[in-house]
């Protein structure tokens, strides 16, 4: 992770909002962080593209219910 006080306190775009479909997670690194973007309704959100039980990419998975699922063992 880059340790850079200026950079990490800012607001960095990462995607197009509209180009986000709902149900469809959406890979993107930021300041050398892997990150996963899902819309639900007219929110976006971001999370760590990783699974922190196996370190699968949830870029990977699918999102139902607002959720966003885990490709490996289905937690969400």
């Amino acid at each position: 992770m880059l340790n850079d006080p200026v950079l990490l306190n800012d607001w960095h775009v990462v995607a197009y909002g509209p180009d986000l479909r709902e149900g469809k997670p959406v890979p993107v690194r930021l300041l050398e962080e892997d990150i996963v973007l899902w819309r639900v309704g007219d929110k976006i959100h971001a999370w760590r593209d990783l699974c922190l039980h196996r370190g699968t990419r949830l870029s990977l998975g699918r999102v139902e219910n607002g959720a966003l699922i885990c490709p490996y063992h289905g937690w969400t």
